[in-house]
């Protein structure tokens, strides 16, 4: 019915137009001929006639389609195109395109809504793809979804389906705030919710009632935890193969702050720095204590390991394997190679291309040979050169025995030393821990 009237419209104007454009050119005898201007008007009040019911027509079409998606009842979700809402076949509106998971919260609560009938409710069946095509066109909407905790604040949670992803989030409100304390980082969770509101940052879900709980078998990651048994060894070994691993960690508070923490043995070299996740604590926690947490290995300063995103308790945690059985330990048993130089060569690649030359020598296993031209009075460092006098190298004593084997050497002595060059500086120079100080 639309394609005949907008058919009508289309012939009667076009007969419309071919007429008057007769009249314009032949003017007075055109009027003067009586059926030429009876064909004037009739098309011209066809066109006009087609163009208004074809309009109306549209008009009704649209009503009925916007009453269709108000009284969809328990209708799965599922994507109509690439770029459009599931829902109402909106154009989706990409605006989540930062991690700006902080800001996903409301300025004032939202009031609290009474559960829906279940004719209200979408059920969400796959959460990424309602995320990705959420538009407008969603919101005042009550929704059904099952995904994971990916932190937990005051009144209600965050999730998401990948955690270890900060793009995507939903901000939940729980209905009951009791709930908060029922669920942790990891868990599945069952909620139904009204979705109202949408920021830059995310989309927020109001009134959620909190249906059901699944524990994951690592209440805190989904990921396999390292058991790290001897944290010192883990820190002054530390290298990039432990980058991004979530290990588990046992040890004696040293210090802490408003959100960090210091664990520490002593005079040990190896240290961890914890920071702490969003929604942990050190309540209950003291100078002294001993403590098991789970976090994400980081980066090394020194030998002061960073682990971010730490949890206490470590609750739930089952997929676990030992530090000593993992690919990372097993590469630190192999016999190292290391790259054999001399001070000469080094400060020679230096003068001729600093970038070259710290391309070349930072984070690496050198083997350099050179004449001491400095010892520290305390015994923590001595300095190698070409000769007494020339540019010369820093070298960190690491242990007792290297200390035993500077207490044979004077100014002068001629040495190898192998160990992890740290530092490659035009302004500063080369600094190298030392692992082996061998005379020669």
């Amino acid at each position: 019915m639309d394609f005949l009237f907008a058919l009508l419209f289309v012939i009667g104007f076009f007969v419309f137009l071919i007429n008057t454009i007769i009249f314009l050119v032949k003017k007075a005898r055109y009027v003067d001929s009586k059926k030429n201007a009876y064909i004037l008007f009739i098309s011209l009040g066809i066109s006009f006639f087609s163009l208004i019911i074809f309009i109306s027509l549209i008009s009704k079409d649209s009503d009925n389609k916007k009453e269709d998606t108000s009284t969809v009842q328990n209708v799965p979700v599922t994507t109509v195109q690439e770029n459009q809402s599931q829902i109402t076949g909106d154009s989706y509106d990409d605006t989540f395109t930062q991690d700006l998971s902080a800001e996903i919260q409301r300025d004032e609560p939202a009031e609290v809504l009474p559960f829906p009938d279940n004719s209200e409710i979408y059920f969400v069946a796959d959460y990424s793809k309602f995320y990705k095509n959420f538009s407008d066109g969603d919101l005042n909407k009550w929704y059904q979804m099952t995904v994971p905790v990916y932190s937990v604040n005051e009144t209600g949670v965050i999730i998401h389906d990948d955690l270890n992803k900060t793009l995507g989030l939903i901000g939940v409100t729980f209905a009951d705030p009791s709930d908060v304390n029922r669920v942790h980082r990891g868990d599945n969770i069952t909620i139904v919710g009204y979705i109202d509101f949408k920021l830059a940052s995310g989309i927020l879900m109001d009134s959620a009632y909190l249906l059901g709980i699944q524990e994951t078998a690592n209440t805190i990651y989904d990921d396999q935890v390292i058991i790290v048994n001897d944290y010192v060894y883990f820190a002054e070994n530390y290298d990039s193969h432990d980058i991004g691993k979530t290990v588990q960690i046992t040890g004696k508070v040293a210090s802490y702050g408003s959100d960090h923490f210091e664990i520490k043995e002593g005079f040990t070299k190896g240290e961890i720095q914890g920071y702490l996740a969003d929604d942990e604590t050190f309540d209950g926690i003291n100078i002294g204590d001993t403590v098991t947490f789970v976090g994400v290995a980081s980066s090394k300063l020194w030998d002061a390991v960073t682990i971010n995103d730490v949890h206490f308790g470590a609750t739930n945690v089952t997929n676990t394997v030992n530090y000593e059985e993992t690919e990372a330990y097993y590469n630190k048993q192999l016999p190292k190679e290391y790259m054999i130089t001399s001070v000469s060569e080094m400060y020679m690649d230096m003068d001729s291309n600093a970038m070259n030359a710290k391309e070349k020598y930072d984070d690496q296993d050198v083997q350099v040979s050179g004449i001491i031209t400095r010892i520290d009075d305390k015994g923590k460092n001595l300095y190698i050169g070409s000769s007494v006098g020339s540019d010369d190298i820093y070298c960190s004593i690491e242990n007792e025995e290297q200390r035993d084997v500077l207490r044979q050497l004077s100014v002068g002595s001629s040495v190898t030393i192998k160990g992890y060059c740290y530092q490659a500086s035009q302004t500063w120079g080369y600094g190298i821990r030392i692992e082996e100080l061998l005379p020669y």
